[in-house]
């Protein structure tokens, strides 16, 4: 029996896929949490017939891709209690960065995690003190957005937002701590060190790697891309370009970024929610040591669009697919 695999989204409207044809071992279709709240014993859902998305009265499914963009486990933990245990990933999706880095920081990968911190007013002076640029950043994902850089400059403190122009300049610690107390609400933020990144060409950029489970429920880098970001930014979610990232770093380095982003999936997998895909974000510093700067749990595939690599972007989607037919074909 074909086994029925849905994706949850929050509005039930055919996704912005590559044009799928029927994938032959499995049924998929599209809902939406309002879709379950109004649950009997069938759902209204969208079920994929060729390359068509078609509107049709179906039961609960057998597996289910989260793709709602959410930091609650409880929707996922309910749908789980009527469909099976396990039989639903991406659990969590919103993921608490503090969360992540005390992992990482505690885990054999700890001397590739910038240090970081909650965001506190006691905080602030040591920084100060210190004179050395810090990254403050919100502690659940925004996609790249609300990156501020507190920046030391001779006598006077900077703070930036995404580029280098400086939003604001303080000539005084009193006035810099009472703004950054007011603007920035504790428990809500993060404070991490500034990572001085290679670059191309003037140019600040990350490499991005894509982890999927698949068909046997096995961990896999599925795709590589480096964001180039605009002359004079330092951060990359305002790029440039997209390139591989094989014309930015060696062999050597991208086969250890793989390394790493695998462990980083087996590391969190479990510690934050039942996982089937993340994304890792590195920078690479200029004595050319990587960083982890960002874990996504909703990480875009859009972006491999840009590569202009068809296969690639083929199993980008096709692998979740694969893994909720490995979870809908295990015995309950």
């Amino acid at each position: 029996m074909i086994p029925l695999i849905g994706i949850l989204q929050s509005q039930k409207n055919p996704p912005h896929y590559p044009r799928f044809k029927q994938v032959p071992f499995l049924d998929l279709f599209i809902f939406s949490p309002a879709d379950l709240l109004r649950f009997e014993s069938h759902m209204h859902v969208l079920i994929l017939r060729n390359e068509n998305w078609i509107p049709q009265l179906l039961p609960l499914p057998q597996a289910v891709y989260n793709q709602v963009y959410t930091r609650d486990p409880t929707f996922a933990q309910r749908l789980e209690e009527r469909i099976g245990s396990a039989r639903v990933f991406n659990t969590v999706t919103q993921l608490d960065k503090w969360k992540v880095a005390q992992i990482l920081q505690h885990s054999p990968l700890g001397q590739f995690v910038p240090k970081t911190r909650l965001y506190t007013w006691q905080a602030i002076p040591s920084l100060i003190q210190d004179n050395r640029p810090m990254i403050i950043k919100p502690r659940y994902g925004h996609q790249g957005h609300g990156v501020f850089l507190l920046k030391p400059d001779k006598s006077s403190w900077q703070l930036l937002q995404s580029s280098n122009k400086p939003l604001l300049t303080f000539t005084d610690e009193r006035e810099a701590k009472k703004h950054l107390l007011t603007q920035f609400r504790k428990s809500r933020w993060l404070l991490q060190e500034f990572i001085v990144s290679d670059s191309s060409e003037e140019r600040v950029f990350d490499l991005r790697y894509l982890v999927q489970r698949g068909s046997l429920g096995q961990w896999n880098v599925t795709g590589t891309l480096s964001r180039v970001a605009l002359r004079d930014y330092f951060v990359t979610n305002i790029c440039k370009t997209i390139v591989p990232v094989e014309q930015l770093i060696s062999s050597t380095l991208k086969d250890e970024l793989e390394e790493i982003s695998l462990q980083t999936a087996q590391i969190l997998h479990g510690e934050i929610g039942h996982l089937g895909e993340i994304s890792v974000d590195f920078m690479v510093d200029d004595q050319e040591k990587p960083w982890i700067i960002e874990v996504n749990g909703l990480p875009a595939k859009e972006p491999f669009i840009f590569l202009k690599h068809p296969p690639t972007l083929q199993k980008l989607y096709r692998f979740p697919l694969e893994y909720a037919y490995f979870l809908a074909t295990q015995r309950k």
